[in-house]
């Protein structure tokens, strides 16, 4: 048994970087129950229903552009979802955490007269609550291809799953990322291939369905020059 300081932990929103500015992230998941309770029991019998998440984060005010106040206050009430990537104790290949669409629902400011000014956002999930895997830490990666390290989750799974990218810094003219997957971590095929980035920030999250290999892999293919990004998929 191993038990883990967050200190390490990232949170990337909508292409942004905002780990530094956190001081407690958290990721709720809930289920719906259902009453299945027939004559002749003597308890109640429940089966499990939809799955629900929601997350939250507790940080400090930063009011400079690109930074947290203007990240999350534009991120606020909008018709489009949010995507938050959370990973623990640290974002480093294979290491777990949660990736949301989200709708943001609240974001606080508190300015006490005698401390820190502070900040904290909820979200509620549109993707209930699933774990995600890091693929391709939060990296800087130069014109050409990276293939990146091979995360073998021992088994298949059967159910698809949702591939997440952020890209928080782009000076190459163009770069295209994918997600791989492999039965024996030999013989790759693409599983997921995001929209081709060509500024930053850029954020993307894409389901896929069916079989996904125990094997997965990220690959940055840019041209012209450098990239920084993060990416991480989760099974269902």
């Amino acid at each position: 048994m191993a038990f883990s300081a967050g200190s390490g932990s990232a949170v990337y929103v909508n292409g942004y970087d905002l780990s530094a500015y956190f001081s407690k992230a958290t990721a709720d998941g809930v289920s719906g129950v259902y009453d299945t309770t027939t004559f002749g029991k003597t308890a109640h019998v429940y089966i499990g229903g939809l799955k629900d998440g929601t997350l939250s984060a507790e940080g400090f005010f930063d009011g400079s552009a690109s930074a947290v106040d203007a990240v999350l206050a534009a991120a606020l009430g909008t018709s489009v979802a949010t995507i938050w990537t959370i990973i623990v104790p640290n974002d480093a290949i294979g290491n777990r955490g949660r990736g949301f669409g989200a709708a943001n629902n609240k974001y606080s400011i508190d300015a006490p007269v005698d401390g820190v000014v502070s900040v904290s956002v909820g979200a509620q999930s549109n993707s209930g609550f699933v774990p995600v895997v890091s693929l391709h830490p939060l990296a800087s990666n130069g014109a050409g291809t990276t293939n990146g390290t091979d995360v073998d989750n021992a088994v298949l799974s059967s159910n698809g799953g949702t591939g997440y990218l952020h890209v928080t810094v782009e000076a190459a003219s163009t770069a295209t990322i994918t997600i791989q997957h492999s039965t024996d971590g030999s013989a790759w095929v693409d599983l997921i291939t995001f929209v081709a980035v060509t500024s930053a920030p850029n954020a993307q999250r894409i389901e896929v369905t069916g079989t996904v290999n125990r094997h997965l892999r990220s690959v940055v293919v840019a041209t012209g020059g450098a990239i920084t990004s993060h990416v991480s998929f989760a099974r269902k």
